[in-house]
C-alpha cells in the first residue's frame, strides 16, 4: 500500500466518523468524494503494482507466478454445515478451485507471452 493510499484511507475514515456524528448533506458529500478518491488511488496503486510485476517477470518469475496464483485461486464460501456439530467433513468446504478468467493480469500477460 502506498503512502498516498494510506493517507486517503485515513481521511475517508475520519470523514465517515464525522458523517456518523453529524449526518447532513455536506458531510455525506465530503465522505462520498473521499470514498471515490480512495477507490481511484487504490486502483491506480494496483495497476502500477501489476505493471511492475509484469515488467520484472523475466528477472523474477517467482514473484509473477506467486501473484498470478493468488489471483487465479478462487475459494468458495463455506456451506452451512449444521450447528453446533456436523457429520460432514469440513475439508470439503475449503477446497480450492482454479478459474482462469478470475485474473485480468494473467489474461494480459498471456497476450504478451503467448
Amino acid at each position: 500500500m502506498t503512502l498516498k493510499v494510506k493517507q486517503k484511507t485515513i481521511e475517508k475514515w475520519e470523514a465517515f466518523r464525522a458523517m456518523k456524528q453529524n449526518n447532513n448533506n455536506m458531510t455525506r458529500n465530503h465522505y462520498a468524494k473521499l470514498k471515490n478518491q480512495t477507490k481511484w488511488e487504490v486502483r491506480k496503486a494496483v495497476r502500477s503494482y501489476e505493471k511492475k510485476i509484469a515488467q520484472e517477470s523475466k528477472q523474477n518469475p517467482k514473484a509473477f507466478f506467486s501473484y498470478a496464483k493468488s489471483k487465479v485461486k478462487v475459494q468458495h464460501a463455506q456451506p452451512y454445515l449444521g450447528w453446533p456439530f456436523s457429520p460432514f467433513n469440513l475439508s470439503v468446504a475449503y477446497q480450492h478451485h482454479y478459474c482462469p478468467s478470475a485474473s485480468p493480469l494473467l489474461a494480459r500477460i498471456t497476450l504478451i507471452f503467448p
